[in-house]
């Protein structure tokens, strides 16, 4: 399938791609790019600049003098340069409508298929990668047509005798969903499974004490949650190994800042990077950028948030985790209108995050966070799970 494709290509930009001996011919490319107006690599003095995802990157180049110190220079700005072009292809992948992969080979649009070398260190590899943003480039550029006046201008005569009660705008999409389809965000599926497990409320932090409790109880998973990816790292990291250290499994909870198929790569290189040294048996929930889509929600938008999503689970289902996407339920609904009825792939579980006077509205196939003040944690309900706790431990054990 052509998503799966496309969300492993996405993951396989978590890991920078990386240089190490270096040619003439990796030399002779700078060189080249270097006289390139306008472009993404340029040099003032002796420093070269690279315009990245996360900003401009300075590298200083010293004098020839001592030629170690020149080449690694020199080396570093190529490997910046591969990353950057690297990450650019991933997140053009993600775009569903105009590119698909057909096995080693990308196709944007209607130009030419672009063959990726297999060897990543290659000249030809990065040249591979510049084409196909290039390629990309020419795409949006015939994407934008001129407006035709004398059309328009005959489109509004057709309207005129036509009675305004029939031109009227489109009503907000909350007033178009009656109450009790709210039940039904998901498709209907049957029961065969649930587990329960509870999650530590945003911001708070964990002790002894609660997981003690937790463990009386004898939950399959707790789940570690981290409100920022920028700012709450220490707290996610400090709960997680106080409850791996007091024998509790764990998984995680993220709130997403990705708005698109670029902010998808960057939360998902952080998560991985919190990830990475925990042990984590149970699921790792990714909740969107709900505040976002409150106020942008055209249908480009919601599609660009959906596209942001997929390609987080993608990226962190590819690197082993059993993942759910999480929102409240207006979102839910909002979401769920525009991927019915653009036929809009969907393919991994939503869960909800709701208080106990939205519980009426939850089907029993339908999975959840239920925040409720009077329990000391949140509850977590997930309906028919992939992934089973146990299985997962002795495998890791072993």
């Amino acid at each position: 399938m052509v998503m799966n494709q496309e969300f492993k290509a996405a993951a396989s930009s978590v890991k920078l791609l990386e240089v190490k001996d270096f040619t003439a011919e990796h030399i002779r490319w700078l060189q080249e790019e270097l006289k390139k107006p306008d472009n993404f690599i340029w040099d003032e003095g002796r420093r070269v600049m690279v315009n990245t995802q996360d900003g401009v990157d300075v590298i200083e180049i010293p004098s020839k003098e001592n030629r170690a110190n020149f080449i690694n220079a020199w080396l570093k700005v190529y490997n910046t340069c591969l990353a950057t072009l690297d990450i650019d292809v991933k997140i053009i992948c993600l775009k569903r409508k105009h590119v698909r992969k057909q096995y080693d080979q990308i196709v944007v649009g209607t130009s030419a298929p672009v063959k990726l070398p297999e060897d990543t260190k290659s000249v030809k590899y990065i040249m591979a990668l510049e084409q196909i943003i290039e390629n990309y480039k020419d795409l949006l550029k015939g994407m934008v047509k001129p407006s035709n006046p004398i059309k328009v201008e005959k489109h509004e005569v057709t309207l005129t005798p036509v009675e305004p009660v029939e031109i009227k705008e489109e009503p907000e999409i909350k007033e178009t969903i009656k109450e009790d389809e709210k039940v039904k965000i998901t498709e209907d599926e049957e029961v065969k499974e649930v587990i329960k497990g509870q999650k530590i409320p945003d911001g708070e932090k964990f002790s002894k004490i609660d997981c003690s409790n937790l463990r009386e109880e004898n939950i399959p998973f707790v789940l570690v949650t981290c409100t920022h990816l920028d700012k709450d790292e220490n707290t996610f990291l400090s709960n997680a190994e106080l409850c791996m250290e007091e024998g509790l499994p764990i998984g995680a909870y993220f709130n997403g800042k990705a708005k698109n198929a670029d902010g998808a790569v960057k939360d998902s290189k952080k998560i991985l990077k919190l990830l990475n040294d925990l042990n984590v048996t149970g699921p790792v929930i990714y909740e969107m950028n709900i505040d976002y889509l409150k106020t942008h929600d055209s249908s480009e938008e919601i599609e660009e948030m959906i596209q942001a999503y997929n390609g987080v689970a993608g990226i962190l289902t590819e690197s082993g985790y059993h993942v759910l996407i999480a929102t409240d339920l207006d979102t839910g609904v909002l979401l769920e209108r525009q991927i019915k009825r653009d036929n809009i792939p969907s393919v991994y579980p939503m869960i909800y995050r709701v208080v106990p006077r939205e519980m009426d509205q939850i089907a029993d196939n339908v999975s959840y966070v239920l925040m409720d003040p009077q329990y000391d944690n949140d509850i977590v309900r997930i309906v028919n799970p992939n992934f089973k706790i146990e299985e997962k431990k002795q495998l890791q054990a072993a």
